[in-house]
Protein backbone atom coordinates (compact mmCIF):
# COMPACT_ATOMS: atom_id res chain seq x y z
CA UNK A 1 0.00 0.00 0.00
CA UNK A 2 1.30 3.41 -1.52
CA UNK A 3 0.74 6.61 0.50
CA UNK A 4 0.24 9.73 -1.44
CA UNK A 5 2.43 12.65 -1.49
CA UNK A 6 2.53 15.76 -0.11
CA UNK A 7 1.58 17.28 -4.38
CA UNK A 8 -1.60 14.73 -4.16
CA UNK A 9 -4.93 15.92 -3.48
CA UNK A 10 -7.68 13.98 -2.48
CA UNK A 11 -10.71 13.71 -5.33
CA UNK A 12 -13.50 13.09 -2.40
CA UNK A 13 -14.94 16.18 -0.86
CA UNK A 14 -14.19 16.78 2.89
CA UNK A 15 -16.27 15.27 5.41
CA UNK A 16 -18.11 17.71 7.26
CA UNK A 17 -15.88 17.30 11.03
CA UNK A 18 -12.21 18.54 10.05
CA UNK A 19 -9.71 15.73 11.00
CA UNK A 20 -7.87 15.72 14.58
CA UNK A 21 -4.51 16.06 12.90
CA UNK A 22 -5.72 19.11 10.65
CA UNK A 23 -7.15 20.85 13.64
CA UNK A 24 -3.83 20.05 15.72
CA UNK A 25 -1.56 21.00 13.45
CA UNK A 26 -3.10 23.82 11.60
CA UNK A 27 -1.50 27.05 11.46
CA UNK A 28 -5.74 28.73 11.67
CA UNK A 29 -6.81 29.14 15.71
CA UNK A 30 -9.76 26.87 16.56
CA UNK A 31 -13.29 28.05 15.80
CA UNK A 32 -14.54 27.86 19.16
CA UNK A 33 -18.17 29.65 18.57
CA UNK A 34 -18.93 27.09 15.08
CA UNK A 35 -20.82 24.42 15.64
CA UNK A 36 -19.62 21.13 14.47
CA UNK A 37 -21.99 20.57 11.82
CA UNK A 38 -21.18 24.05 10.21
CA UNK A 39 -18.87 24.22 7.30
CA UNK A 40 -15.29 26.48 7.84
CA UNK A 41 -15.89 29.82 8.09
CA UNK A 42 -13.92 32.47 6.11
CA UNK A 43 -11.23 34.74 7.32
CA UNK A 44 -14.22 37.93 7.15
CA UNK A 45 -16.37 35.80 9.24
CA UNK A 46 -13.89 35.32 12.26
CA UNK A 47 -15.57 38.39 14.17
CA UNK A 48 -18.47 37.15 16.43
CA UNK A 49 -21.72 38.58 16.19
CA UNK A 50 -21.53 41.13 18.30
CA UNK A 51 -18.71 42.99 16.94
CA UNK A 52 -20.92 43.00 13.51
CA UNK A 53 -23.98 44.45 15.37
CA UNK A 54 -21.16 46.99 17.07
CA UNK A 55 -20.19 48.34 13.23
CA UNK A 56 -24.15 48.33 11.97
CA UNK A 57 -24.64 50.72 14.62
CA UNK A 58 -21.68 52.35 13.93
CA UNK A 59 -22.73 52.90 10.13
CA UNK A 60 -26.09 53.78 10.37
CA UNK A 61 -25.28 56.73 12.94
CA UNK A 62 -22.12 58.18 11.35
CA UNK A 63 -23.21 61.19 9.26
CA UNK A 64 -23.10 61.48 5.13
CA UNK A 65 -19.57 62.06 4.20
CA UNK A 66 -19.34 65.75 2.79
CA UNK A 67 -19.13 66.75 -0.35
CA UNK A 68 -15.48 68.18 -0.93
CA UNK A 69 -15.31 71.79 -1.55
CA UNK A 70 -14.09 73.44 -4.56
CA UNK A 71 -12.55 77.11 -5.98
CA UNK A 72 -16.45 77.95 -6.39
CA UNK A 73 -17.74 76.87 -2.93
CA UNK A 74 -14.09 78.53 -1.57
CA UNK A 75 -15.60 81.66 -2.65
CA UNK A 76 -18.46 81.64 -0.82
CA UNK A 77 -22.35 81.88 -1.84
CA UNK A 78 -24.72 84.98 -1.94
CA UNK A 79 -27.12 84.98 -0.14
CA UNK A 80 -31.05 85.24 -2.00
CA UNK A 81 -32.30 89.06 -1.67
CA UNK A 82 -35.75 89.20 -0.04
CA UNK A 83 -39.12 90.86 -1.95
CA UNK A 84 -39.00 94.66 -0.86
CA UNK A 85 -42.01 95.50 -1.99
CA UNK A 86 -44.39 94.82 0.88
CA UNK A 87 -42.23 96.15 3.07
CA UNK A 88 -38.86 97.79 4.00
CA UNK A 89 -38.27 96.22 7.11
CA UNK A 90 -39.80 92.24 7.11
CA UNK A 91 -38.08 91.39 10.19
CA UNK A 92 -39.40 94.41 12.23
CA UNK A 93 -42.91 93.27 10.65
CA UNK A 94 -42.95 90.08 11.56
CA UNK A 95 -41.42 90.85 14.90
CA UNK A 96 -44.45 93.45 15.53
CA UNK A 97 -47.15 90.37 13.91
CA UNK A 98 -45.60 87.78 16.74
CA UNK A 99 -46.53 90.58 19.61
CA UNK A 100 -49.76 91.20 18.36
CA UNK A 101 -50.47 87.48 18.17
CA UNK A 102 -48.91 86.69 21.96
CA UNK A 103 -50.86 89.61 22.70
CA UNK A 104 -53.95 89.10 21.36
CA UNK A 105 -53.90 84.91 22.33
CA UNK A 106 -53.84 86.81 26.34
CA UNK A 107 -57.10 88.39 25.92
CA UNK A 108 -59.17 87.93 28.76
CA UNK A 109 -62.88 88.49 28.76
CA UNK A 110 -64.10 91.25 30.79
CA UNK A 111 -68.27 91.23 30.55
CA UNK A 112 -70.38 88.24 30.38
CA UNK A 113 -72.80 87.58 27.78
CA UNK A 114 -76.10 86.14 29.13
CA UNK A 115 -78.17 87.32 26.89
CA UNK A 116 -79.27 91.05 27.95
CA UNK A 117 -79.18 93.92 26.28
CA UNK A 118 -75.71 95.31 25.98
CA UNK A 119 -76.38 98.64 24.34
CA UNK A 120 -78.63 100.88 25.71
CA UNK A 121 -80.37 104.41 24.23
CA UNK A 122 -81.34 106.78 26.13
CA UNK A 123 -85.08 108.08 25.67
CA UNK A 124 -84.18 111.84 26.57
CA UNK A 125 -81.14 112.79 25.72
CA UNK A 126 -80.46 109.98 22.41
CA UNK A 127 -77.24 108.97 23.90
CA UNK A 128 -76.24 105.36 23.37
CA UNK A 129 -74.11 103.67 26.30
CA UNK A 130 -72.98 100.43 27.34
CA UNK A 131 -75.05 100.16 30.91
CA UNK A 132 -72.54 97.55 32.36
CA UNK A 133 -69.65 99.68 32.32
CA UNK A 134 -69.03 102.07 35.01
CA UNK A 135 -67.31 104.93 32.64
CA UNK A 136 -69.88 104.76 29.74
CA UNK A 137 -72.27 105.52 32.49
CA UNK A 138 -70.23 108.29 34.09
CA UNK A 139 -70.09 109.70 30.22
CA UNK A 140 -73.73 109.49 30.05
CA UNK A 141 -74.80 110.67 33.39
CA UNK A 142 -72.33 114.06 32.01
CA UNK A 143 -74.31 114.18 28.80
CA UNK A 144 -77.42 113.84 29.85
CA UNK A 145 -77.47 116.84 32.19
CA UNK A 146 -75.82 118.94 29.63
CA UNK A 147 -78.89 118.34 27.15
CA UNK A 148 -81.42 117.93 29.13
CA UNK A 149 -80.75 120.71 32.54
CA UNK A 150 -78.08 122.97 30.25
CA UNK A 151 -74.82 123.80 29.85
CA UNK A 152 -73.03 125.02 33.03
CA UNK A 153 -71.14 128.56 31.85
CA UNK A 154 -70.16 129.03 35.25
CA UNK A 155 -71.18 131.79 38.24
CA UNK A 156 -68.35 134.03 36.56
CA UNK A 157 -69.91 134.09 33.13
CA UNK A 158 -72.82 136.41 33.51
CA UNK A 159 -71.07 138.59 36.11
CA UNK A 160 -68.44 139.29 33.59
CA UNK A 161 -70.54 139.84 30.92
CA UNK A 162 -70.51 143.54 29.83
CA UNK A 163 -74.18 145.72 30.28
CA UNK A 164 -73.98 146.33 26.29
CA UNK A 165 -74.47 142.61 26.19
CA UNK A 166 -76.94 141.63 28.56
CA UNK A 167 -80.54 141.34 28.51
CA UNK A 168 -82.34 140.97 31.37
CA UNK A 169 -85.47 139.35 32.50
CA UNK A 170 -88.07 139.38 34.03
CA UNK A 171 -86.62 136.87 36.48
CA UNK A 172 -83.84 137.89 38.07
CA UNK A 173 -82.16 134.05 37.57
CA UNK A 174 -83.02 134.49 33.75
CA UNK A 175 -80.61 136.70 31.48
CA UNK A 176 -79.91 136.51 27.87
CA UNK A 177 -75.71 136.89 26.76
CA UNK A 178 -74.53 137.76 23.49
CA UNK A 179 -71.21 136.85 22.16
CA UNK A 180 -69.12 137.31 18.75
CA UNK A 181 -65.98 137.69 17.65
CA UNK A 182 -65.01 140.67 19.60
CA UNK A 183 -65.44 139.02 23.13
CA UNK A 184 -62.46 137.12 25.17
CA UNK A 185 -61.52 133.91 23.92
CA UNK A 186 -62.31 131.93 27.02
CA UNK A 187 -65.73 133.48 26.64
CA UNK A 188 -66.05 131.98 22.84
CA UNK A 189 -64.73 128.98 24.04
CA UNK A 190 -68.01 128.67 26.55
CA UNK A 191 -70.21 129.92 23.50
CA UNK A 192 -68.57 126.99 20.71
CA UNK A 193 -68.79 124.33 23.56
CA UNK A 194 -72.72 125.18 24.02
CA UNK A 195 -73.50 125.28 20.12
CA UNK A 196 -71.51 122.00 19.88
CA UNK A 197 -74.78 120.58 22.07
CA UNK A 198 -77.09 122.32 20.05
CA UNK A 199 -75.58 121.02 16.48
CA UNK A 200 -75.12 117.03 18.44
CA UNK A 201 -79.01 117.59 19.15
CA UNK A 202 -79.97 118.97 15.95
CA UNK A 203 -77.97 116.60 13.79
CA UNK A 204 -76.68 119.72 12.03
CA UNK A 205 -73.40 119.72 10.31
CA UNK A 206 -70.84 121.81 12.23
CA UNK A 207 -69.71 125.10 11.46
CA UNK A 208 -66.20 126.00 11.36
CA UNK A 209 -65.07 127.88 14.82
CA UNK A 210 -62.59 129.96 12.35
CA UNK A 211 -65.80 131.34 10.41
CA UNK A 212 -67.83 131.81 14.06
CA UNK A 213 -65.49 134.08 15.75
CA UNK A 214 -63.56 134.99 13.53
CA UNK A 215 -63.63 138.78 11.87
CA UNK A 216 -64.86 139.56 9.21
CA UNK A 217 -63.70 143.19 7.52
CA UNK A 218 -66.05 144.94 5.23
CA UNK A 219 -63.96 146.82 3.12
CA UNK A 220 -65.19 149.43 0.31
CA UNK A 221 -62.62 152.26 -0.44
CA UNK A 222 -61.26 154.05 2.45
CA UNK A 223 -63.43 152.37 4.88
CA UNK A 224 -62.27 149.58 7.38
CA UNK A 225 -65.37 148.61 9.31
CA UNK A 226 -64.96 145.57 11.30
CA UNK A 227 -68.28 143.89 12.14
CA UNK A 228 -69.31 140.02 13.10
CA UNK A 229 -70.65 137.94 10.54
CA UNK A 230 -72.31 135.94 13.45
CA UNK A 231 -73.90 136.33 16.89
CA UNK A 232 -74.70 133.71 19.55
CA UNK A 233 -77.25 134.78 22.22
CA UNK A 234 -77.43 132.19 25.20
CA UNK A 235 -80.72 132.24 27.42
CA UNK A 236 -78.58 132.00 31.09
CA UNK A 237 -80.98 130.68 34.02
CA UNK A 238 -78.79 130.69 36.94
CA UNK A 239 -75.43 129.37 35.94
CA UNK A 240 -76.61 127.42 32.76
CA UNK A 241 -77.52 127.65 29.68
CA UNK A 242 -80.79 126.87 28.87
CA UNK A 243 -81.35 127.92 25.43
CA UNK A 244 -79.07 128.86 22.27
CA UNK A 245 -79.79 131.48 18.69
CA UNK A 246 -76.51 132.11 16.30
CA UNK A 247 -77.87 134.37 14.01
CA UNK A 248 -76.09 135.81 10.82
CA UNK A 249 -76.29 138.75 8.63
CA UNK A 250 -77.45 137.78 5.45
CA UNK A 251 -78.85 139.38 2.05
CA UNK A 252 -81.58 137.11 0.76
CA UNK A 253 -84.09 134.15 1.28
CA UNK A 254 -86.66 132.22 -0.30
CA UNK A 255 -90.32 132.96 0.45
CA UNK A 256 -92.69 129.70 2.08
CA UNK A 257 -95.61 129.33 -0.18
CA UNK A 258 -98.98 127.40 0.00
CA UNK A 259 -98.97 124.27 -1.25
CA UNK A 260 -101.50 124.03 -4.28
CA UNK A 261 -103.71 121.53 -2.67
CA UNK A 262 -104.06 123.74 0.18
CA UNK A 263 -105.26 126.74 -1.88
CA UNK A 264 -107.77 125.03 -3.44
CA UNK A 265 -109.22 123.42 -0.08
CA UNK A 266 -108.54 127.11 1.52
CA UNK A 267 -110.73 129.20 -1.30
CA UNK A 268 -113.63 126.59 -1.25
CA UNK A 269 -113.90 127.30 2.26
CA UNK A 270 -113.79 131.22 2.29
CA UNK A 271 -117.39 132.68 2.88
CA UNK A 272 -118.25 135.84 3.73
CA UNK A 273 -120.88 137.58 5.54
CA UNK A 274 -121.32 141.44 5.76
CA UNK A 275 -123.81 141.04 8.76
CA UNK A 276 -121.23 139.78 10.85
CA UNK A 277 -120.54 141.77 13.91
CA UNK A 278 -116.40 142.89 14.56
CA UNK A 279 -115.71 140.92 17.50
CA UNK A 280 -117.28 138.04 15.59
CA UNK A 281 -115.26 138.59 12.61
CA UNK A 282 -112.04 138.65 14.69
CA UNK A 283 -112.92 135.42 16.57
CA UNK A 284 -113.70 133.70 12.68
CA UNK A 285 -109.93 135.43 11.88
CA UNK A 286 -108.54 134.03 14.93
CA UNK A 287 -110.41 130.17 14.12
CA UNK A 288 -108.93 130.45 10.66
CA UNK A 289 -105.63 131.49 10.98
CA UNK A 290 -105.03 128.43 13.92
CA UNK A 291 -107.03 126.04 11.25
CA UNK A 292 -104.51 126.91 8.61
CA UNK A 293 -101.08 126.71 10.93
CA UNK A 294 -102.32 123.13 12.08
CA UNK A 295 -103.20 122.45 8.07
CA UNK A 296 -99.64 123.68 7.44
CA UNK A 297 -97.62 121.00 9.84
CA UNK A 298 -99.47 118.66 7.93
CA UNK A 299 -97.29 119.25 4.50
CA UNK A 300 -94.39 119.58 4.09
CA UNK A 301 -92.67 123.34 3.27
CA UNK A 302 -92.21 124.19 -0.06
CA UNK A 303 -90.60 127.22 -1.37
CA UNK A 304 -90.64 129.79 -3.84
CA UNK A 305 -88.23 129.73 -7.00
CA UNK A 306 -87.77 133.45 -6.85
CA UNK A 307 -85.43 135.23 -3.76
CA UNK A 308 -86.73 137.71 -1.45
CA UNK A 309 -84.54 140.06 0.46
CA UNK A 310 -83.73 139.61 4.14
CA UNK A 311 -81.69 141.04 6.94
CA UNK A 312 -80.92 138.44 9.74
CA UNK A 313 -80.94 134.69 9.27
CA UNK A 314 -81.10 132.28 12.39
CA UNK A 315 -78.51 129.46 11.61
CA UNK A 316 -79.01 127.58 14.83
CA UNK A 317 -82.06 127.63 17.35
CA UNK A 318 -82.15 125.28 20.72
CA UNK A 319 -84.29 125.11 23.82
CA UNK A 320 -83.66 122.36 26.56
CA UNK A 321 -85.80 119.91 26.69
CA UNK A 322 -86.47 120.66 30.47
CA UNK A 323 -87.47 124.09 29.68
CA UNK A 324 -89.57 123.90 26.66
CA UNK A 325 -92.67 125.56 26.43
CA UNK A 326 -91.98 128.80 28.39
CA UNK A 327 -91.37 130.92 25.77
CA UNK A 328 -87.23 130.87 25.71
CA UNK A 329 -86.84 130.43 21.99
CA UNK A 330 -89.10 133.29 20.95
CA UNK A 331 -87.43 135.44 23.94
CA UNK A 332 -84.21 134.68 22.30
CA UNK A 333 -85.60 135.74 18.83
CA UNK A 334 -86.85 138.75 20.03
CA UNK A 335 -82.88 139.55 21.44
CA UNK A 336 -81.56 138.71 18.45
CA UNK A 337 -83.98 141.73 16.45
CA UNK A 338 -83.84 143.84 18.82
CA UNK A 339 -79.80 144.05 19.18
CA UNK A 340 -79.40 144.03 15.45
CA UNK A 341 -81.61 147.14 15.31
CA UNK A 342 -79.63 148.94 18.52
CA UNK A 343 -76.82 148.62 16.24
CA UNK A 344 -78.39 149.99 13.31
CA UNK A 345 -79.31 153.13 15.05
CA UNK A 346 -75.53 153.19 16.39
CA UNK A 347 -74.68 153.05 12.90
CA UNK A 348 -76.94 155.71 12.06
CA UNK A 349 -76.30 157.96 14.49
CA UNK A 350 -72.48 157.69 13.25
CA UNK A 351 -73.69 158.50 10.01
CA UNK A 352 -75.59 161.61 10.26
CA UNK A 353 -72.48 162.62 12.46
CA UNK A 354 -70.47 162.04 9.89
CA UNK A 355 -72.26 164.00 6.82
CA UNK A 356 -72.61 166.71 9.50
CA UNK A 357 -68.96 167.26 9.99
CA UNK A 358 -68.46 166.70 6.39
CA UNK A 359 -70.90 169.71 5.66
CA UNK A 360 -69.08 171.56 8.00
CA UNK A 361 -65.59 171.35 6.53
CA UNK A 362 -65.87 171.79 3.05
CA UNK A 363 -67.01 175.25 2.76
CA UNK A 364 -63.76 175.46 4.84
CA UNK A 365 -61.87 173.91 1.54
CA UNK A 366 -60.89 170.35 3.63
CA UNK A 367 -61.13 167.07 1.46
CA UNK A 368 -64.06 165.31 3.15
CA UNK A 369 -64.09 162.14 0.81
CA UNK A 370 -63.01 159.67 3.73
CA UNK A 371 -65.66 160.50 5.95
CA UNK A 372 -68.58 160.26 3.41
CA UNK A 373 -67.13 157.10 2.59
CA UNK A 374 -67.34 155.54 6.05
CA UNK A 375 -70.68 156.99 6.23
CA UNK A 376 -72.00 155.62 3.04
CA UNK A 377 -70.39 152.35 4.76
CA UNK A 378 -72.91 152.37 7.86
CA UNK A 379 -75.84 151.85 5.00
CA UNK A 380 -74.55 148.30 4.89
CA UNK A 381 -76.63 147.50 8.25
CA UNK A 382 -80.20 147.65 7.81
CA UNK A 383 -82.73 147.73 10.37
CA UNK A 384 -85.55 144.98 10.91
CA UNK A 385 -89.47 146.17 10.35
CA UNK A 386 -90.72 143.29 10.10
CA UNK A 387 -90.15 139.89 10.98
CA UNK A 388 -90.79 138.73 7.42
CA UNK A 389 -86.33 139.84 7.08
CA UNK A 390 -85.58 137.41 9.60
CA UNK A 391 -85.24 133.55 7.83
CA UNK A 392 -84.60 130.57 8.94
CA UNK A 393 -82.08 128.05 8.23
CA UNK A 394 -83.49 124.51 6.59
CA UNK A 395 -85.95 124.40 10.29
CA UNK A 396 -86.75 120.60 11.38
CA UNK A 397 -90.08 120.29 12.20
CA UNK A 398 -90.53 122.11 15.86
CA UNK A 399 -87.91 124.78 14.22
CA UNK A 400 -91.06 125.34 11.11
CA UNK A 401 -93.62 125.38 13.94
CA UNK A 402 -91.63 127.61 16.42
CA UNK A 403 -91.42 129.81 13.33
CA UNK A 404 -95.22 130.08 12.33
CA UNK A 405 -95.99 131.49 15.80
CA UNK A 406 -93.22 133.71 16.09
CA UNK A 407 -93.99 135.62 12.66
CA UNK A 408 -97.58 134.92 13.24
CA UNK A 409 -98.72 133.54 10.08
CA UNK A 410 -98.02 129.70 8.67
CA UNK A 411 -97.01 131.26 5.17
CA UNK A 412 -95.36 133.94 3.87
CA UNK A 413 -91.99 133.61 6.82
CA UNK A 414 -88.49 132.67 4.52
CA UNK A 415 -85.92 130.05 4.63
CA UNK A 416 -82.59 130.52 3.37
CA UNK A 417 -79.70 128.16 2.93
CA UNK A 418 -76.53 128.57 4.80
Amino acid sequence: MTNPTALEFDSTPPSSTPLRDNAVFSDEPTRCNTPPSSPPGFPWERLNKQDARDLDSLAIAAPPPKPQKNAFSLLGKRKVLDPIAGNARPKKQQKAACESGSKAGTLTQMQMSLGQEVQKKCKQCGMEYTASSAEDRKLHDKFHKQSTEGYDLGKDFVKQTDRRLLVKMKSNRDAILRVNCFDKHHRQKKAQAALEIVQRELGAVPIPEAQIWGKEAMREGLSNNLEPKFDAFLYVRGAKCVGFVLAERIEEAFEVVRPDAVVSKTAGSVTTDGRKSALAALTQRKLSAAQELAEAEQHPIQLSTKPSPAVMGISRIWTSPTHRGQGIARSLLDAAVAAHNARHATDMSSRERLLQEAAAEEPKGVDCTHKRILADDQLKTKKIDSKDQVAFSQPTESGAKLARKWVGKAYGWRVYVD
